[in-house]
Parts: structure tokens; sequence; C-alpha cells
């Protein structure tokens, strides 16, 4: 094992889709509020379209179409534009308000919880999301997810993938002064960023920063 292996301190971690199922989720509430206002809807579509309404919204941000704009927001914002496409599904505002919370309550993968506990038992765990922070305290209070810390993107003020809430992150578990000396750990960093900030795939990426961790 390197000394850059023995030197890891923290780990962050994803949360929509990595930690938590919003997927299976968004489809059992809205199962039940179609019950509740007696009406057929395709909710897996549903579902898939507000998820999908994510990356484009983000976007409008970073190119300055919409102010910095909360996740919470974002999703309002997307929901209110889904709707005109499911107009059997008539809300009231307080109705829309609480099915926009959705993000809050959702559930962990089976192994999110076990695994995060056997993680904590070595390392700080943090959460690292582009969720607000309002909205990730109460997810994880609802989920029992067990992170050491949270932080939200919200904090940088930048969505994930940009570089400014990674370094965000470092800044806040006090990660930014370590110096590695490393060469392998200075050569791989640099190669990950340099792909990173040329916009590789993601793909791409996943299989440098798994090449550097072998």
């Amino acid at each position: 094992m390197g000394s850059w292996q023995l030197s890891i301190k923290a780990l962050t971690v994803d949360v929509f889709g990595t930690a938590t199922d919003w997927y299976s989720t968004i489809v059992r509430e809205g199962d039940c509020l179609g019950y509740d206002k007696r009406v057929t809807v395709d909710w897996a579509r549903f579902a898939t379209a507000w998820r999908g309404g994510y990356e484009p919204a983000m976007g409008r941000v970073r190119r300055g179409e919409l102010p910095w704009t909360t996740i919470d927001a974002l999703h309002r914002m997307i929901l209110d534009e889904i709707l005109q496409d499911f107009p059997i599904l008539e809300l009231s505002e307080d109705e829309k308000s609480h099915f926009n919370r959705v993000w809050h309550r959702l559930g962990p993968w089976p192994d999110v919880v076990g695994g995060l506990l056997r993680l904590k038992s070595k390392y700080t765990v943090a959460a690292l999301s582009n969720g607000n922070m309002s909205l990730l305290t109460n997810m994880a209070k609802y989920a029992g997810i067990p992170w050491d810390c949270i932080l939200s993107a919200e904090l940088a003020r930048h969505y994930k993938p940009d570089r400014e809430v990674y370094e965000m992150a470092a800044r806040r578990l006090t990660m930014a002064q370590i110096e590695y000396n490393d060469p392998k750990y200075q050569a791989a960093a640099a190669a990950i960023l340099q792909r990173h900030d040329s916009n590789e795939p993601e793909a791409n990426i996943t299989s440098a920063v798994r090449d550097f961790l072998l």
C-alpha cells in the first residue's frame, strides 16, 4: 500500500442515484398521490421526465439564464413544466409543494447504510451533492443515512462537476493544505483534473480514477 493510500482521511459520496433510489421513491409516492386524486398516471414516465430536467436546468444557471438557484427551486421549476404534460393531474399549491419535497424523502439503496457504517469505522464519510443543505439534511434524517458530514454544492454556489465544488469539499474537510509527495499521486491527480477540465466523457474520468486507486 502506497503512502498516498495511507493518507486518505475522508471520502465524499454522491447522493442522488448513488446512495438513494430516486426513481422508486417518486413512483411510489406518485402512485399514492394518483390514488388519492383518483387519476391514472404513468409515474415511471413522470419520474424519468422530472429527473431528465435536472441537467438542462443546471445548464441554464451555468449559462447565466437564471441566477444561482437551489436544487429545491430547480426541482419545483421542472415539476411545474412537466405537470403541463400531465393535464389530468390537477394539484393545489400545497400538493405541489409537498410533492416537490419528495426529493427530501428518498429511500436509500438496501446496502447503503451498512456500507457507510463500515466506511465510517476507518474514514470520515461526507455526502457531496448538488442538493441544497436543507434537502440533504432532511433526506439523511428521513432515510437514516449516517453521514459524518453533509456538504452541498450550495456552499460553493456551483454545481458538480464544477471543480469549485470539490475544492470546497477539501477546504471544509481541512484537506486543502495536505501535501502529497508521492509522484504517482501527483501525476495521477494532474491527469484526472486535466481530463475533467477538458470536458472528457465521465466514463473516461471514472476509468482514470479507478486506475489511480488500483
